[in-house]
């Protein structure tokens, strides 16, 4: 069986930038780490063709992220169908957008699909 290609940003350096109150570099890609994470936890693939993006608090709170409208604007220029990002997030896209505001609903939504 053949399975998709998965690209997400590195984070790495966004733990400690938080730690002093300051959004890091790669904050939008903590939603997409997570959306990995419970994926691969729950052996459940994630939709395909759907782009993640939003900070994710210490207790689990989906935050916005700078340039929302923007990064799904190139997502949808890229060929991405749905969004997945904090609930109230702008999308003037053709993209289906799904809020999201704790990660409890993010495991919901993997759980869910089948």
């Amino acid at each position: 069986m053949s399975l998709p290609e998965v690209f997400v940003v590195d984070g790495a350096r966004t733990p400690f930038l938080k730690s002093r109150n300051t959004p890091g570099p790669f904050a939008a890609a903590d939603l997409a780490v997570a959306a990995a994470l419970v994926s691969a936890m729950a052996d459940r693939p994630l939709p395909d063709r759907s782009v993640w993006l939003g900070e994710v608090s210490l207790a689990g709170e989906i935050r916005p992220v700078a340039y929302a409208g923007l990064r799904l604007r190139e997502a949808a220029k890229l060929g991405f169908a749905t969004g997945y990002g904090p609930a109230g997030s702008v999308n003037d896209t053709a993209l289906a957008f799904s809020g999201l505001r704790q990660l409890a609903n993010l495991v919901d939504r993997v759980m869910v699909r089948a």
